[in-house]
């Protein structure tokens, strides 16, 4: 549902944001509705984490990482 906004801002910042629809390809009503929804975190998707990522968090502690030297992993896969 739509619904009609009037707003009064001043002159060069109207026609700034006016050069910036027309730059986007937008009119100035969804580009100014896109700049408001993008600040509030509207309709914003929340990714879905898969049931397998779900299952395997947690398994490998930040510390277990931290111990972990790349370069002996190397070593062992290419003796």
């Amino acid at each position: 549902m739509k619904t009609e906004l009037i707003l009064k801002i001043d002159k060069n910042i109207a026609e700034s944001m006016m050069q910036c629809a027309v730059k986007h390809k937008k009119s100035m009503s969804k580009f100014i509705e896109d700049l408001f929804s993008n600040s509030i975190n509207i309709n914003q998707k929340t990714e879905e984490i898969s049931p397998i990522v779900k299952e395997l968090s947690g398994i490998i502690r930040e510390q277990d990482l931290e111990n972990i030297s790349y370069m002996s992993y190397l070593e062992k896969k290419y003796e």
